[in-house]
């Protein structure tokens, strides 16, 4: 497939992954001269409608999202039976194989990471796109640490039908939710549990649950509570694995609702390590139970002990029954409270603030606490305002809100910090072209001229920051550009009157090479030096030649073009 041209623009380079449908291939797109990713379908599944359809799904699903998180869609086609995908190159290496160079990922860098790749669910939501397949070999990490979510594969629009297909789960066991293992009802929640999986195995480098079967690892995210974090690694702050308890609970409605609480919940933590989060430990105990009472009944049915088991039974029922009572106990006085008045912080007046300046998730997290909504409306590029804060508010300070009622939101325009240009590969181009390339994305260059024996005179060698790189416009890059093969010169040593041995070792010390060797015409037998060719003392390029001339010698035959024997 290597140097295909596909659509009479993107020729292929080489393959740089396979997953379960496609080849992945990095090319250079010969009218913006810049590289980037194709995905192309496998040949044995260009028959298969439905597989076919998912890679068609991906494009759409990808390409309605534009976020600086989110690997970007350029363009789709279908050519001699091959559909592919053209997407952003991404030069750098995936969570994946972060974790398994690392190990163990620092409780903070793990964090930093998260509030990326969430950010990116966040946007997809709002798109009414729910991923359902994230996991650390669809994480992206950019040379300069910038994360990117791809592989929107078996993504699905909300609008349409996101039950699993019995038998036909989608998606990586390790990272499914409990409810993509049953095969039933995907919603946003079930990224957000498979985000709080990933984040499980970078704080502690390996995932919560693991067997011997694809099967068997499906039935412990169902049955099975894993090890609390803190629990593996004592050193890890109270509010990290509360956060990540209660991002993986079994219960899609005792997890983060939205992707935005989460977001909250990770600067909060940023801010205060051993926060206190609540999260649902019900389903962890009530599954301790059940699987305690499963052992007992089985050693009672080992023994054939009838009235121990159903002793036990009747337990197990009477504790199922008090917990759905407790549940629904909760569930009726959070309703009931706002509706009886008992709930007063929620009826009172909101008076704004002004907000512009401030995070927005930190104010989205105050505003949530008082039953408003904030909404990021815009975002913009800033060159002086730094990524997530709130540059304008769509209420002035002192206006008066109704929380919970019909006119409850907060609009602002957040910052995305300044914008980011991707430094195109200019290895091998002519300087000229280099310029003309930096100077349309709005960015400045230095060059700098040094020799390469390996790359033509005037064209470049490398830039600094390195190709792939994100840079804010007007940023400053140095090119380096080849002045070729570096020239060195050497002066001449006198080897007159000197023996065969002796010159040549005396040339070879002054980094040249020995010539031709000449007989002279004098009538003196000799195997002295009489003359050389360059003279003593000229300036010559080093490893050029020295030719020597001297009288033949009886001690020894010099031939000049034979050899006789």
């Amino acid at each position: 497939m290597e140097g295909k041209i596909l659509g009479n623009r993107y020729e292929l380079i080489e393959m740089i992954g396979e997953g379960g449908m496609a080849f992945v291939y990095k090319a250079r797109c010969r009218l913006l001269n810049r590289y980037v990713a194709i995905k192309i379908l496998k040949p044995e599944f260009i028959n298969d409608q439905e597989l076919v359809h998912r890679f068609q799904i991906e494009a759409q699903s990808a390409a309605s999202l534009s976020h600086p998180n989110i690997v970007s869609i350029y363009d789709v086609g279908c050519e001699d039976d091959m559909h592919y995908i053209v997407m952003e190159y991404v030069d750098g290496k995936t969570l994946k194989e972060k974790i398994e160079k690392e190990g163990v990922i620092n409780w903070k860098e793990a964090l930093g990471i998260a509030k990326e790749i969430c950010s990116a669910i966040e946007h997809a939501h709002k798109n009414k796109i729910i991923h359902r397949d994230i996991k650390p070999h669809n994480i992206l990490l950019t040379k300069n640490g910038t994360v990117k979510v791809t592989d929107f594969g078996i993504a699905r629009a909300t609008s349409t039908g996101t039950m699993t297909m019995a038998g036909k789960t989608i998606g990586s066991v390790h990272y499914f939710s409990p409810e993509q293992a049953r095969g039933g009802f995907v919603d946003e929640k079930s990224d957000l549990y498979s985000l709080g999986i990933v984040i499980y195995e970078m704080l502690l480098g390996r995932v919560p649950f693991n067997a011997q079967s694809p099967v068997a690892v499906a039935l412990k995210h169902i049955q099975e509570m894993p090890d609390e974090p803190i629990s593996i690694d004592p050193d890890l702050p109270k509010g990290v694995n509360c956060l990540v308890m209660k991002a993986i609970s079994k219960k899609q409605s005792c997890r983060y609702q939205s992707a935005t609480e989460l977001l909250i919940d990770i600067d909060r933590v940023l801010i205060e390590p051993d926060i206190d989060i609540i999260y649902d430990k019900s389903s962890m105990e009530n599954t301790i139970i059940m699987n305690s009472l499963d052992k007992e009944i089985k050693k009672v049915d080992g023994l054939k002990d009838r009235k121990n088991k159903d002793k036990i039974v009747r337990v197990s029922a009477n504790v199922t029954a008090i917990t759905i009572m407790v549940i629904t106990i909760a569930i009726c006085i959070k309703i009931l409270l706002p509706l009886l008045g008992l709930n007063r912080s929620s009826s009172r007046e909101f008076i704004v603030d002004n907000y512009v300046g401030r995070n927005f998730y930190e104010v989205k997290g105050e505003l949530l606490n008082r039953n408003i909504e904030a909404i990021d409306k815009e975002r913009v590029n800033d060159d002086l305002v730094p990524r997530d804060v709130i540059i304008s508010q769509s209420r002035p300070k002192g206006d008066k809100l109704k929380p919970g009622g019909f006119n409850s939101t907060l609009e602002f325009v957040v910052s995305n910090g300044a914008k980011k240009i991707k430094i195109p590969d200019l290895r091998k181009e002519q300087k000229s072209e280099a310029i003309s390339i930096l100077e349309e994305l709005g960015l400045d260059y230095d060059i700098i001229e040094t020799h390469d024996k390996n790359v033509v005179k005037g064209r470049v060698i490398k830039t600094v920051p390195a190709y792939g790189n994100d840079v804010e416009v007007g940023s400053t890059i140095t090119i380096y550009v080849s002045q070729g093969r570096e020239v060195r010169y050497v002066l001449v040593p006198n080897i007159i009157g000197c023996t065969k041995e002796q010159a040549e070792k005396i040339i070879r010390a002054s980094s040249l090479d020995v010539g031709d060797l000449y007989l002279t015409d004098e009538e003196e037998e000799t195997d002295i030096v009489q003359r050389q060719d360059p003279q003593a003392g000229e300036e010559i390029e080093e490893n050029s030649m020295v030719d020597m001339y001297f009288m033949k010698n009886p001690q020894y035959d010099l031939r000049e073009e034979e050899d006789i024997p």
